[in-house]
């Protein structure tokens, strides 16, 4: 079962644009695809989940889904309650937001691994038009 836009959706309470939810449904596979050596044995079940959780980590750090927050709720001596957002991101990478920790679990960390992959870039020769 692949995962779905209606999925990322209900997950993150996004209004978006189906198109744009699907962008990031499509880059989360790519991510995925990127590490299925190292999620070889899990379950379709897994990597659906992961799939639909990365999406949404990937929704909240983008400028796309800037507004996306988290409500926090507190009773206050049984009387009050208060209500207040908490910023959708804290820290760097996959872990850097709720949804990305719960993909990283799904996947026994290998997409924290992928965001410690060094970057290599090479050239032979000159490109041109």
């Amino acid at each position: 079962m692949a995962a779905t836009v209606a999925q990322v959706k209900a997950l993150t309470g996004s209004t978006l644009a189906d198109a744009v939810v699907q962008m990031l449904l499509d880059t989360a596979g790519c991510l995925l695809d990127m590490i299925a050596e190292c999620t070889a044995d899990l379950s379709e079940s897994s990597l659906t989940n992961a799939e639909v959780y990365l999406s949404a980590h990937l929704l909240v750090t983008s400028t796309v889904g800037q507004g996306s927050a988290m409500v926090a709720r507190e009773a206050l001596g049984g009387k009050y309650s208060v209500e207040y957002l908490l910023p959708a991101i804290k820290g760097d990478g996959i872990l850097g937001t709720p949804y990305g920790r719960v993909a990283n679990t799904l996947t026994r960390g290998c997409l924290a691994e992928l965001d410690k992959r060094p970057v290599a870039m090479y050239t032979i020769g000159t490109i041109g038009c």
